[in-house]
This record gives structure tokens, C-alpha cells and sequence, in this order.
């Protein structure tokens, strides 16, 4: 979580208690993937948003991912489970999921290709899939 959900001393506390790991984005540090990875390998969970950041107003969505949470899954060979949420976060209006079938990072890698286009196929793999739930969660709104 980002470090500036830590600044509140009781919101820290609790992200803490909760298994929150700490991710300083103003220096270049890797320790949040190894945390994730070891809980991975130990069967539990990790949630992460592969954008790294909310949207601003008006900004287009998806953002690009970051490569994290494929490497993450990667390292674990832990499924992804992908998720959508419509953002609608701090709104009067109710948020929307929408759950997608778990993934395999492995499943989008070629042995002919470096490791760092591998990474960057499973990446993309998992935004396209994010953009596909978005659009099926605007279907099913709009039957509504």
C-alpha cells in the first residue's frame, strides 16, 4: 500500500494489523515484492492494483499496469484472480465489481522471448483482461 495511506497514525496501525505491506513509491526499493512473494508461497493472499495509483478526474482507465504484479505472480506461480472496480470509491452512487476467472502469468510466456518481453506479454495479458471484465460490467449496468 502506498506510503501515503501510512501518514495517519491510526490508519497506519490498521493497515499494519491487516497484513498491509508498505510501498514507499519515492525510492526505488523491490522489498514489497519479496514480502508478496513470501506470503504467496506460504498460501495466503495479496491484493494489488497493477496501476500503482488512482486515476485523476477525467484521466482515461485503465492506466498502464506496472509489470509487478505479473513478476509477483510469476515468482509464486500463484494464480491472478482480476478484478474490476468501477471506481466509484468516494461517490454517492454504489461501486461496482466484477470478478474474473483465476489466471496463470506462465500461461503467457514463450521460451523464445527474453525475460523482459515475457514480462511484459503477461502484463498485458492482465490489462486486456481488466478491460474485458470493464466492459462486461457496462453491459450488464446498462441491461439494468
Amino acid at each position: 500500500m502506498a506510503e501515503v495511506l501510512f501518514k495517519n497514525k491510526f490508519i497506519g496501525f490498521l493497515l499494519k494489523m491487516l497484513g498491509g505491506i508498505y510501498v514507499n513509491r519515492s525510492i526505488f526499493t523491490l522489498g514489497f515484492i519479496s514480502q508478496s512473494v513470501d506470503i504467496l508461497d506460504k498460501g495466503g493472499v495479496v491484493g494489488i492494483f497493477p496501476e500503482s495509483r488512482l486515476p485523476k478526474k477525467n484521466e482515461e482507465r485503465p492506466l498502464p499496469f506496472k509489470s509487478s504484479a505479473a513478476y509477483i505472480a510469476l515468482s509464486s506461480n500463484a494464480p491472478v484472480i482480476p478484478v474490476y472496480s468501477n471506481g466509484l470509491y468516494f461517490s454517492k452512487k454504489r461501486a461496482r465489481l466484477i470478478i474474473g476467472k483465476p489466471m496463470y502469468m506462465s500461461d503467457f510466456i514463450d521460451d523464445n522471448l527474453s525475460e523482459k518481453e515475457n514480462l511484459r506479454n503477461a502484463t498485458e495479458a492482465l490489462r486486456d483482461k481488466i478491460i474485458e471484465l470493464e466492459r462486461l460490467l457496462n453491459e450488464k449496468q446498462s441491461k439494468k
